[in-house]
C-alpha cells in the first residue's frame, strides 16, 4: 500500500505536510465525525485504518532506533552482557588485590626478573 496516496501527497512531501495531510483525513474518516456516512457502502472504517498506518509509516529513524531499543529482548540481553562485564571488572580487581597482598609493592617484571636471577643461580654450581 502507498502511504503517499492514502494521504493524497506527492512523495516529495516534507514530515509537516505528511502530519498535516494525516490529521485532515484523520478528522475527516473518523468514526465520531460521521456518525450517518452519506453512502452505506463507503467503508470509513477501513479508510480510517489505511490513513492511521500511512501516518506511522513517515516515523523517523531516531523513532524507530527508539522503538528497537525499548523492546524487551533488547534490554534483556543489555542487562546480562552488563553484568556479564561487571562480573569480569570485579574478577579483574580481585586478581589485582590477590596479587598485591603476596607481593607487596613489587610488579610483575619485578618478579620476573627476581624468579630468573634465582634460576641463574641454581643453574650456575
Amino acid at each position: 500500500m502507498d502511504h503517499y496516496k492514502v494521504l493524497g501527497l506527492p512523495r516529495s512531501a516534507s514530515k509537516e505536510e505528511i502530519k498535516e495531510a494525516f490529521r485532515k483525513l484523520a478528522v475527516k474518516l473518523h468514526q465520531t465525525s460521521t456518525p450517518t456516512p452519506p453512502r452505506p457502502a463507503t467503508n470509513y472504517g477501513g479508510k480510517y485504518r489505511r490513513a492511521s498506518s500511512g501516518g506511522s509509516g513517515a516515523s523517523s529513524a531516531f523513532e524507530n532506533v527508539l522503538r528497537y531499543v525499548t523492546t524487551r529482548a533488547f534490554l534483556l540481553n543489555l542487562s546480562v552482557a552488563g553484568a556479564f562485564l561487571g562480573g569480569m571488572v570485579v574478577v579483574n580487581r580481585g586478581w589485582d588485590a590477590l596479587w598485591k597482598m603476596h607481593n607487596a609493592e613489587k610488579s610483575f617484571e619485578e618478579t620476573m626478573r627476581s624468579l630468573e636471577r634465582s634460576k641463574a643461580r641454581k643453574e650456575k654450581p
